[in-house]
């Protein structure tokens, strides 16, 4: 798969390994990620800022980057908590 330049990846698996589901969605927002909701273990951003959700809609708890990230289990939500397999929406601000 070779997704746009412009477009937010989330990747199954670390390393933006293809290997497993990666999934390609639009470029500004993602109310819904669908059957790959709380899949994601590696994102990429081509350099957009965008702010990920742990819940659909664009509710819960969130952060923004413009930062690839090739392994979620390293990006804490809280002390006990990391973002690995918690997205379930996104948007570009």
């Amino acid at each position: 798969m070779i997704p746009a330049a412009n477009a937010t990846i989330l990747y199954e698996n670390s390393n933006y390994n293809a290997s497993g589901a990666a999934r390609t969605y639009g470029a500004d927002n993602a109310p819904n990620v669908g059957s790959f909701d709380n899949a994601a273990t590696s994102i990429r951003n081509f350099g957009y800022n965008v702010r990920f959700y742990q819940d659909a809609g664009y509710l819960g708890t969130n952060f923004t980057s413009s930062y690839d990230y090739n392994d979620l289990t390293s990006l804490m939500m809280n002390p006990w908590w990391n973002w690995n397999d918690e997205i379930s929406s996104y948007q570009r601000v």
